[in-house]
This record gives C-alpha cells, sequence and structure tokens, in this order.
C-alpha cells in the first residue's frame, strides 16, 4: 500500500479526543458505570483500503486502539480495555465512523458519527448502546487530539 498525503490528516483527527474528569467507568453501589470518565486511546494498528490516490467515497480507514486509564494529572496508566474504530469516506467532505470499545469486566459501548474531512483536532460522537454494565447507555464522547497516536476520550452518559 502506498502512502497517502490526506492519511496523517485523517489519523490526526480520528485519534483526537476530549477533555475532562479521571475517573475510569468503575461499577457503582447500585451496578451501573459512572454516567462521566476520561480515558487514554493509543493507537496499535492502522489500515486503510483505497481505491486510487485521492480520498473518495467508499475508502475505509480500520483503526484499534489501547484504552488507558488517565492518571491524577491526565497521564496514561494502566489498560482497560481497547477499541476498533472503522471509518468510511462519503460525500460532500464527510467521513462516516462506528466505533466499539470493550472494557475488561465493564462491557461494550457503541459510538458512530459522521465527521468533517479532513476531521477537526476535536470533535463528538454518539454513543449509541452498551452491553452489560453500559446496557441502553446514551450520550456523547468527546475526543481531543494529544500526539500523532494519542487522544483524550471523554464519555458523557446520559
Amino acid at each position: 500500500m502506498r502512502s497517502r498525503p490526506w492519511i496523517t490528516a485523517v489519523v490526526v483527527g480520528l485519534l483526537a479526543v476530549g477533555a475532562g474528569g479521571a475517573a475510569f467507568a468503575s461499577a457503582g453501589d447500585d451496578g451501573h458505570a459512572e454516567k462521566t470518565f476520561t480515558l487514554i486511546q493509543h493507537e496499535t494498528n492502522f489500515a486503510l483500503i483505497t481505491h486510487g490516490p485521492q480520498p473518495a467515497a467508499g475508502d475505509t480507514i480500520v483503526i484499534r486502539d489501547d484504552l488507558l486509564r488517565s492518571g491524577e494529572h491526565g497521564q496514561a496508566t494502566e489498560k482497560v480495555g481497547f477499541d476498533n474504530i472503522q471509518c468510511t469516506v462519503t460525500f460532500d467532505s464527510h467521513i462516516l465512523c462506528h466505533a466499539a470499545t470493550e472494557l475488561f469486566g465493564r462491557g461494550q459501548l457503541t459510538q458512530q458519527g459522521v465527521i468533517a474531512f479532513p476531521p477537526p483536532s476535536s470533535f463528538d460522537t454518539a454513543v449509541t448502546g452498551g452491553t452489560d454494565n453500559f446496557r441502553g447507555a446514551r450520550g456523547e464522547v468527546h475526543r481531543v487530539q494529544l500526539s500523532q497516536t494519542d487522544s483524550r476520550l471523554t464519555f458523557q452518559l446520559l
């Protein structure tokens, strides 16, 4: 696969992640997950499936990240899960992204959103569901880019 100049813009935007508190999604006394928590997202795998030298409708980006607990000062600490992200280039300078997040011993969260292309350094996507402690979850994830491979995610569940 040949390198494409627009790949960097996509990766940087997709890895952008949000500001917020330093709590992790731990089960409360009632067995439900906390409503707001922050994780550090660290890219471990990246694949790009293209149909030509320029971004075009149908091109696909697939990413796998480790998810790390966010420490007191925002630094990454222990691995608490992973995510898989798939984005498809659509029309009018946008990409459609879907993410599945697995938090060890807690359950899964799904997210999706339409994002400008190339992506901005921070953006929000919708939480569309979950399993186990996150069953029926709804809300938002705010993403802010920290580096070429790291982002901060702030989940705000309803």
